[in-house]
């Protein structure tokens, strides 16, 4: 049996925001499509990992509750459950 890695990570977690995050339209792209406030319904679909030089970020595709799909960026500790209750990213 060969593992073949999978380009993401599906996550299925629904809830409210626990701070204001960005939402941007791709995983590369610095255009802004949202801000979402806290306390605001989104579910996280799928995660995705990549290093930028040193650092590195955790990409998860959203989606909104009026159906608008888009990629929040998370470093260090965003990683621990301090945008959305129950989000924890240890690797795979």
């Amino acid at each position: 049996i060969i593992e073949i890695s999978q380009p993401y990570h599906y996550v299925g977690l629904k809830g409210r925001t626990l701070k204001p995050i960005s939402l941007y339209q791709d995983k590369t792209s610095e255009l802004i499509v949202a801000q979402l406030p806290k306390n605001y319904e989104i579910e996280i679909l799928l995660a995705d990992t990549q290093k930028y030089g040193q650092e590195l970020r955790y990409d998860f595709l959203v989606k909104t509750k009026f159906g608008l799909v888009g990629w929040i960026r998370l470093t260090g500790e965003d990683i621990f459950g301090t945008v959305l209750k129950g989000l924890y990213f240890a690797g795979d």
